[in-house]
């Protein structure tokens, strides 16, 4: 049986046009306070560094850090 878990940051952007834009950060740390994560995603918004076709982020949404455990059945073949 093999074990495996991670962690995952969910940051959510809105954008100038309305749409909204979601960007995985695999690997989270855990130990960062809500003021840190509400404050790196100001930075990103302010830096312009995110566009596409949905356009440029304009506003943090929202944040999430997903934790997930896996655990394979080795079933015989």
């Amino acid at each position: 049986m093999t074990i495996s878990s991670g962690k995952q940051y969910l940051l959510t952007f809105g954008t100038f046009l309305g749409r909204t834009r979601t960007l995985r950060i695999n690997h989270a740390d855990d130990s960062l306070t809500d003021t840190e994560v509400r404050n790196a995603m100001q930075s990103l918004v302010a830096s312009s560094a995110f566009r596409g076709t949905g356009g440029q982020i304009a506003s943090a949404r929202g944040a999430a850090l997903i934790q997930t455990h896996i655990t394979n059945i080795e079933l015989p073949v």
